[in-house]
């Protein structure tokens, strides 16, 4: 009976052994946000040199002209700004007058 007996806890205690892993051993593994969080503005993907909520307030018509700039994420942001001050400057008429002097920095 204790020949047995003897092999079933050694593989028992080698099962248990296995699932039980230090706490050093465990791998941690990094999950990436895809989607931003629906209240979080600074979440949402840079299209936009600001937030296009923010960039929406500017214009007359409340919305932003299919030819404003993206933000390029190949150039630096001082770069993006001057583009979109250019753009801004040539369609001063689309932005309201209160937002001019921002333009003019």
């Amino acid at each position: 009976m204790k020949k047995i007996i003897l092999p079933f806890f050694v593989l028992l205690g080698l099962n248990l052994s296995a699932q039980i892993q230090p706490k050093s051993e465990l791998k941690s593994v990094k999950v990436e946000q895809t989607q931003p969080k629906p209240n979080d503005p600074m979440a949402a993907p840079r299209e936009y040199l600001i937030h296009p909520d923010k960039l929406k307030l500017a214009f007359i018509s409340g919305q932003i002209p299919a030819d404003f700039p993206k933000y390029n994420n190949d150039l630096d942001k001082k770069a993006n700004i001057e583009i979109a001050k250019t753009w801004a400057r040539a369609n001063r008429h689309l932005i309201l007058e209160k937002y001019w002097n921002k333009i003019d920095q």
